[in-house]
């Protein structure tokens, strides 16, 4: 799966690099992680701007909508996030 292409940087957040070694999602239970694997995998062994964090994010809300699940839930399940996907 392609990255997204790079946004302008982020005046949200302040500048932060990271080298991720790993990247581990907890709390999925409709796909596995390693299917997950899929989306994270270009992220891992190399060095994460905040803005590369945020494509990661998005590029995982897409997996999950474009495989035509509308709702997300959030991590301690309390509550579903709302969607616009119909």
């Amino acid at each position: 799966m392609p990255l997204p292409p790079a946004g302008p940087e982020s005046r949200e957040f302040p500048a932060l690099k990271v080298l991720a070694k790993y990247i581990a999602l907890r709390g999925n239970t409709i796909f596995t992680s390693e299917q997950l694997r899929e989306v994270t995998d270009p992220y891992v062994h190399r060095e994460l701007r905040t803005e590369d964090i945020e494509a990661l994010r998005q590029t995982l809300t897409l997996y999950y909508i474009n495989r035509r699940l509308n709702r997300l839930y959030l991590a301690d399940n309390s509550r579903p996030a709302e969607s616009d996907a119909g």
